[in-house]
């Protein structure tokens, strides 16, 4: 999967109305998530990462604020946790 930007975020689960919060998935583990353009396929959407700590979703940030390649991950890696190395 490539990741081209983040468009939104970072936002804390709290940040949603409070309906939302009832339906977000990862209360108590993933605390932070941002909304990035991602290409899959040749197609660009727009998905969500969540992450555990703010700290996280800044180094997502300040890579993209910085880079302009795409980055590359693997989302079927059962320990990614959102973290750049």
């Amino acid at each position: 999967m490539k990741i081209w930007a983040m468009t939104e975020g970072p936002f804390h689960y709290t940040d949603l109305p409070a309906q939302e919060i009832e339906d977000y998935p990862h209360v108590g583990e993933l605390e932070w998530f941002a909304v990035c353009k991602v290409e899959i396929d040749g197609e660009l959407i727009d998905h969500e990462f969540f992450f555990e700590t703010l700290d996280q979703v800044n180094q997502w940030k300040k890579y993209f604020d910085s880079h302009m390649e795409a980055l590359e991950i693997d989302m079927n890696d059962k320990d990614y946790i959102g973290k750049l190395s």
